[in-house]
């Protein structure tokens, strides 16, 4: 019986064995490869987290948005925002004949109390014109020139104050010696601007009569629109036959001053009741008529220096 008993024991011995020997084996295995590659796999993330980090090289984006001004100041020759020359000559022809809704103290969409300089700047840019910028008594003078084919010069000069258009002076000039016609700038003509703003609140006349070659001008004030206007004739009239026909002359020279406080305003001349016979309604009258029936006599002793 014992012999069977030992026989029993021992005949499970090297199952044991065998069984000790191969649990461990497959316990162990897996605990090794899963726990070395955990650790491998918790480890990155953390990592990774920096990368998200990286997101400010969206901020690199904006390198390209710095390429704008600098192609508007590269582009000198002829900017892509910039009217070519006939374009710009067709834009201001079209605002001598017809400023549309921009009523007195607006000049080609520059108002004086609403409009900025940046904003008058980049009108003027888009025509091709640069400004001039000077400072005085704590006021900005910005000045441009332009031209319109080789005919009519321009000298356009606001006055801001922080960054604002407070008023502005433009003053068109003939290039040559045949003068501005009337149907170049039908919008400023004397006639355009009475049927326009009305009645002038004064008209003031000079006449230089020192001279040799004497010179007339006609100003024109329209108060309500804060407007003065001036109309300069090379060819004014002699003493010996002192009439004047003030649509059937020519102008070499056209001021128009918009806004309060006016920069450089002209200094008044005769007052026209004195100057001529006319009152202010006759001389509307005469400036909305026929062009041969604009003429009046001036009075001499008025004109001569005192």
């Amino acid at each position: 019986m014992r012999k069977l008993i030992s026989l029993f024991i021992f005949s499970f011995i090297p199952i044991f064995i065998f069984v000790g020997c191969t649990l461990p084996i497959e316990s162990i295995q897996p605990t090794l490869v899963r726990q070395s590659p955990s650790s491998t796999i918790i480890t990155p993330t953390p990592t990774r987290i920096p990368t998200i980090t990286l997101t400010p090289t969206k901020t690199i984006i904006p390198p390209t948005l710095t390429t704008i001004p600098s192609a508007t100041l590269t582009l000198t020759p002829t900017p892509l925002d910039t009217f070519e020359p006939e374009k710009a000559d067709e834009v201001i022809s079209g605002l001598l004949q017809d400023p549309g809704d921009c009523l007195a103290p607006c000049f080609w969409g520059i108002a004086p109390g609403k409009t900025t300089r940046d904003e008058a700047n980049s009108f003027f840019f888009h025509l091709g014109f640069s400004p001039f910028n000077t400072t005085h008594d704590g006021r900005d003078y910005t000045s441009y020139e332009p031209q319109l084919n080789g005919i009519f010069s321009f000298v356009v000069t606001l006055v801001s104050h922080n960054n604002i258009v407070e008023n502005q002076r433009i003053g068109m000039q003939v290039l040559g010696s045949n003068g501005i016609k009337e149907s170049g700038w039908m919008a400023y003509s004397p006639k355009a601007l009475i049927q326009r703003y009305g009645k002038p609140s004064n008209v003031n006349l000079h006449w230089n009569l020192e001279s040799g070659n004497t010179t007339f001008s006609i100003e024109l004030y329209f108060d309500d629109y804060d407007l003065i206007t001036a109309f300069h004739s090379p060819d004014g009239p002699e003493p010996s036959s002192p009439q004047e026909c003030p649509l059937a002359v020519r102008y070499d020279y056209v001021d128009l001053w918009m806004g309060k406080n006016p920069y450089y305003p002209p200094l008044k001349g005769v007052p026209l009741d004195k100057g001529t016979s006319l009152t202010i309604d006759d001389f509307v009258k005469k400036m909305t008529g026929d062009s041969a029936h604009s003429c009046f006599t001036l009075n001499v002793d008025a004109f001569l220096p005192h």
